[in-house]
């Protein structure tokens, strides 16, 4: 038993190496995303091919999903494929509620609109999981 817990800890210490060595950690610098950036990313989310995109991320964020929960092979793997792909839709989505937002003065009212529309995006991502399950898609 002892044998064995320090191969699974051996194994774990050099998947961790191999990781470190392949994807460096990258930190933004302070000011990386500004107003400007935020103003304009907005803007982009509301044109017709921002709202393409958008569709493509919920659509991906459901697939993922949907694989990570009917696969019986490697499902560990695809629960992480699917908590990544999540994340990053989520990170997506925020940047349009960045810190500029808080420094911005914008009225609460259209602050509120732009929570309405992500959960929106939440709900149409819900939507359409309940459609593939029923087969209606």
């Amino acid at each position: 038993m002892l044998l064995q817990n320090n191969e699974n800890f051996l194994y774990r210490l050099k998947q961790a190496w191999l990781f470190g060595r392949y994807f460096t950690y990258r930190d933004l610098p302070v000011g990386f995303w500004e107003k400007d950036d935020r103003v304009s990313w907005s803007r982009y989310l509301k044109t017709d091919h921002g709202k393409k995109m958008s569709e493509i991320i919920t659509a991906a964020v459901v697939e993922s999903a949907i694989n990570a929960t009917t696969s019986s092979v490697d499902n560990q793997f695809r629960c992480g494929i699917a908590f990544g792909v999540r994340f990053l839709a989520t990170k997506l989505e925020s940047l349009e509620f960045s810190q500029a937002t808080a420094d911005s003065g914008k009225p609460e009212s259209q602050e509120k609109e732009l929570l309405k529309n992500s959960y929106t995006t939440l709900l149409k991502g819900k939507i359409w999981v309940q459609k593939l399950l029923t087969r209606e898609i």
